[in-house]
Parts: structure tokens; sequence; C-alpha cells
């Protein structure tokens, strides 16, 4: 036996290839990731623009409403006239103007619903509500929410006698109009 040629120390290691693994991982992982964005946004049936509501719903946008509490400011309702700010007393005014113009003359009632909590249905109703009696309006709100009903906090008012109590029959009409 001889020695043809002496055998030289591995600079690294044959096998795994780490770098080419990176390599890979990370270009599928970047495929992966943007055709997983590309199908949740296919699948994201919301309406996200006014001009979806009118082709998807046929229904006319009365105004878009800009949020006006920032998170380290109180959870009170913001009432127009009260301390809220101009772009969103104006952006009230707007709708409040719309729905004026848009209801016919036998129009009376308004309902203001969402779909879940927390969307904005007593902030809207109880400043439409302020607007129209602005103008000289006679307006009722009714808080039908028997759940969490908030109006009676935005205006600083009992919750009872309210609705429920009118409903069971244990108040009067005059005793529930606040």
């Amino acid at each position: 036996m001889r020695i043809i040629d002496v055998a030289q120390v591995p600079r690294g290691a044959a096998w795994p290839d780490r770098n080419q693994i990176m390599l890979y991982g990370a270009f599928f992982g970047l495929l992966f990731g943007g055709v997983l964005a590309f199908f949740a946004e296919y699948l994201n049936d919301r309406i996200k623009t006014p001009d979806e509501i009118k082709s998807y719903l046929g229904l006319p946008v009365l105004g878009l409403v800009p949020l006006s509490l920032s998170k380290h400011e109180s959870k009170k309702t913001p009432l127009l006239g009260n301390g809220s700010s101009p772009l969103f007393q104006e952006a009230f005014r707007a709708v409040r103007t719309k729905v004026i113009f848009s209801a016919e003359e036998q129009t009376r009632c308004l309902v203001v619903t969402s779909t879940g909590p927390g969307e904005g249905k007593t902030a809207v109703s109880s400043n439409l509500a302020l607007g129209l009696a602005m103008t000289g309006q006679r307006v009722l709100l009714l808080d039908v929410d028997m759940r969490r009903p908030r109006v009676h906090d935005v205006f600083d008012i009992p919750l009872e006698p309210g609705l429920s109590d009118l409903l069971k029959g244990t108040a009067e009409s005059r005793e529930a109009l606040r």
C-alpha cells in the first residue's frame, strides 16, 4: 500500500449547504406569503369604498364621517357643538343635508344600524338627531339596543324608565321621553 496523495482537510461541510438552503427557504417563503396574501384578499368580500356600496347594493352614499377620537382621549361619544373637531362637525352637517334632500315628503323615520358592535351606531344616530334638531325639525331619538344601550350616556340622562319599561307597561310614555 502506498500514499499517492495526502488527504486535505475540507473547508466546510459537503452537505447540507446552509447558504443554498437559506436561499431556497427565503425564495419559497416569500412566494408562499405572496400567494397567501393575494388569496386572502381574493376571499375578502367586505365593502371598502363608497363606489362598492353603489355597485353591490345599489344604495346612495349619504356621506363619510371621519374617526374623531384618538386612542388617548376618552371613550365619550363626540357631539356636534360640544368640542368635536370642525372636520367631524362638517361631515355630519353634510350627511344631515343629504338626508334632508334625499328624503321624500312622507319620510318620518330613519333607522341607523350596522352589522356588528362598535361600528358607530350611537355616534351617528346621536349626531344626526342633533343636526336635524339644529335645523328646527322635531326629532325623537330611540335607543332600541336592548343589550347595550348607550344614548343615555351620550346625553347624560338616566337609563330608566326606558323603552323596555314602556314595552312591559311599567312606565308611561311621558315618563320615558326625555
